[in-house]
């Protein structure tokens, strides 16, 4: 297969971040599938581009003569699809809620942009508040959202339900309980997605104050700190439903409030009303349904199922 834009992109990116996970997350790849397209690249050109070591990834000798040309190739091909009108054309502008990653099966996005190496990705990120404003702005293709609120001048596709869980060590209640209550998390620290404006937080806060007490919160910044936080038994962990039958750690399970259908939400993709998407907007309209739809057959069987 010959050498293509998205490979030197690729290049050009893992020289700037010096590091494969860096580069992979800015580009929404898999830290595989960018070590597969380097290595594939290697492999047409025949030649090592990049040393690894302990401190990350340097260019190799003949990674810094061909640096010039990877810059010329990418700059001069930026020039003919503007001289053409076409610069558009395989650009995906996306919005996303601020911490949604941890609301949609991780490698939904990955998947979509290894499959179509010549998709330009672009994101931004907002509260929910403002995300449909920003859609209806016209600068975004679509947009992720979890708000309930309908906006008549948006079109709303359905992917799947969220539900708000805990996820407990298993000692912490007895194993016969199916469902927690407020008494059982009584002196116990919960681990809830920063930052406070998050829905999560009033969630707990109404559903404590229904009995006269307060959560004691601790507030994550980091989606491995959240799932953790229960695994080495610092408390309990609020989050979402998950996805997979795999339990983040195996001395922990998951647990409801016997009113979860009340934390529920749903998570949809939006469009502006009659604005015409383009192909590649509309190819990811149909991988995201359909990926979750295979990944939603593999969900536990949790007591909404």
């Amino acid at each position: 297969m010959p050498m293509n834009i998205k490979q030197c992109e690729t290049f050009l990116r893992l020289v700037e971040e010096g590091s494969i996970s860096k580069a992979a997350q800015k580009m929404f790849f898999s830290k595989q599938g960018l070590s597969r397209a380097i290595q594939s690249l290697e492999n047409e050109l025949g030649v090592q581009l990049f040393l690894r070591t302990s401190s990350g990834i340097t260019l190799s000798h003949d990674g810094e003569r061909i640096l010039p040309e990877m810059k010329q190739i990418v700059e001069s091909s930026y020039s003919i699809l503007k001289k053409c009108n076409v610069t558009d054309c395989n650009k995906l502008n996306i919005l996303f809620p601020f911490g949604f990653f941890l609301c949609i099966p991780q490698n939904l996005i990955f998947d979509f942009i290894e499959k179509r190496p010549e998709c330009q990705f672009c994101y931004g990120c907002s509260n929910d508040m403002e995300i449909e404003e920003m859609l209806l702005d016209g600068d975004y293709d679509l947009a992720f959202c979890s708000n309930s609120k309908k906006n008549e001048n948006l079109n709303y596709i359905h992917l799947f339900r969220n539900y708000r869980c805990f996820l407990i060590p298993k000692d912490m209640v007895s194993p016969s309980k199916r469902f927690i209550e407020v008494s059982d998390l009584s002196g116990i620290k919960i681990a809830v997605s920063a930052p406070e404006t998050y829905n999560d937080y009033a969630y707990l806060q109404t559903k404590f104050a229904e009995y006269g007490k307060v959560p004691d919160i601790f507030p994550c910044r980091e989606g491995s700190t959240l799932v953790s936080f229960a695994g080495e038994k610092r408390g309990a962990s609020f989050l979402i439903s998950s996805l997979s039958k795999n339990l983040p750690h195996p001395d922990t399970r998951y647990i409801f409030f016997e009113d979860y259908i009340s934390s529920a939400y749903d998570i949809n993709i939006a469009t502006k009303r009659g604005k015409q998407l383009s192909l590649m907007a509309i190819q990811f309209i149909k991988h995201c349904q359909n990926y979750c739809q295979d990944i939603l057959k593999q969900r536990p069987n949790f007591p909404m199922d």
